[in-house]
């Protein structure tokens, strides 16, 4: 179980090189000869969430031994890439699409303007030249707090990432001092249901 946690930890923090990919990549470890497991790393720009449940499903019919098509999508298809795209034009002519568009133009900044930058306190000052390379902190919270965050988020009619988001920004305000923290999250853009099937990237 150990060696097994170590091999995921490295596979996760293996970046994927999107200019020359593959942006989907596959290790199959074996464990025991009967006892196989599949690690599966994507970039969000080819894929997102909703493929990843699709290819998962497929994964468990071909271990089944179903390796027809009907059995495989278990239900057709209801929409393509092309008529969501239809569907979205269609949809910025309208009112609604309208509406949008006077939202976010007075909620984001000006393109002319330059966008904050954090100044994020340092407990050392770095060595050698700027890096973008990526890093990651793992923490947890134990059951208690995720239960009062779940309730306090049920009381204000939130998600709990949501929440878990402004508990970001009140955080980067703390030790920035910044008056605007924006925090940025990624969505499905699924809102309608004939739009769940759609095996490409459409969140934002």
């Amino acid at each position: 179980e150990h060696d097994l946690s170590l091999r995921i930890e490295a596979e996760t923090a293996r970046p994927i090189d999107v200019s020359r990919g593959p942006l989907l990549r596959g290790t199959l470890v074996l464990r025991k000869p009967e006892e196989m497991v599949l690690l599966l790393a994507f970039d969000h720009i080819a894929y997102d969430s909703a493929f990843l449940v699709s290819t998962i499903r497929e994964l468990l019919f071909r271990l089944a031994g179903r390796d027809d098509q009907a059995a495989i999508t278990a239900k057709p298809y209801r929409s393509s890439l092309s008529s969501y795209a239809a569907w979205e034009h269609a949809l910025l002519e309208t009112t609604r699409g309208d509406n949008l568009r006077s939202f976010w133009r007075s909620t984001l900044p000006s393109p002319s303007v330059q966008p904050l930058r954090l100044s994020v306190p340092r407990d050392r000052e770095p060595r050698g030249p700027r890096s973008y390379d990526c890093a990651s902190v793992t923490s947890s919270l134990d059951r208690s707090s995720v239960e009062r965050l779940e309730q306090l988020a049920r009381t204000l009619g939130l998600t709990l990432n949501t929440v878990l988001l402004t508990a970001y920004q009140a955080v980067l305000h703390a030790h920035t001092h910044a008056a605007i923290v924006i925090v940025g999250a990624a969505t499905l853009n699924r809102m309608r249901s004939d739009h769940r099937d759609v095996e490409r990237p459409l969140f934002n």
